[in-house]
């Protein structure tokens, strides 16, 4: 992993310098808060861990500079990862950072979540900013999906409630992310009881793989 992280960073101050993908540039930190909090999480919680495992596909949403997408898809080379954004130069960036990285199994798509339906039980993940109330409310998903947000750990102060209807919390786990800093990250996790959104002028998250 470690030598992952120093190729993909050397992608970031040579082939993309100039492109703001990411403030964080040293080695060390670089691993810590961008390498391993993304990939700790899905290591380290069981039901994270088994819903990559037994999902057809993992969609990231939001996924800025590729993360969590990117660590991921190196770790669990055999799923298929797709990530979703809505600035269209951090989808070139990371597209041409997984042809570099030898990552096939990643496929990056300039798309809003609002346009999709989830007609498959997938993995979702946000490591975005934002409510989660806001994010469940945007998707529209088949019974089943399981979505996981990595939240930091203010999560408690800023959402009144982490219950929502047409969902199930599933996971409600905190993992320490090792490395020169002391960092807490939450994994929030939840399951669609219900089928929520509506396919209508909507494309297919199977249209996509």
């Amino acid at each position: 992993m470690d030598e992952f992280s120093n190729k993909l960073l050397s992608i970031f101050t040579n082939e993309l310098k100039g492109i703001n993908l990411t403030r964080i540039l040293n080695e060390e930190e670089f691993f810590q808060k961008q390498i391993q909090d993304s990939l700790i999480p899905a290591l380290e919680i069981p039901v994270f861990r088994d819903a990559i495992l037994n999902c057809e596909c993992i969609a990231d949403i939001g996924f800025g500079g590729g993360f969590p997408l990117l660590p991921l898809a190196n770790y669990y080379k055999d799923k298929v990862f797709l990530g979703f954004e809505a600035r269209n130069k951090k989808v070139d960036a990371v597209t041409l950072i997984a042809d570099k990285m030898n990552l096939n199994n990643v496929k990056v798509f300039h798309e809003r979540v609002e346009d999709i339906y989830f007609d498959k039980k997938c993995v979702i993940t946000f490591k975005a900013v934002g409510k989660i109330n806001k994010f469940l409310m945007s998707l529209n998903v088949t019974l089943g999906c399981e979505i996981f947000f990595y939240k930091g750990m203010n999560v408690f102060e800023e959402e009144k409630k982490l219950d929502f209807p047409g969902y199930t919390c599933i996971c409600k786990e905190k993992v320490e992310i090792p490395g020169p800093e002391k960092i807490t990250r939450y994994l929030i996790g939840y399951r669609s009881n219900v089928p929520r959104g509506t396919k209508k002028k909507k494309k297919n998250i199977s249209d996509f793989y």
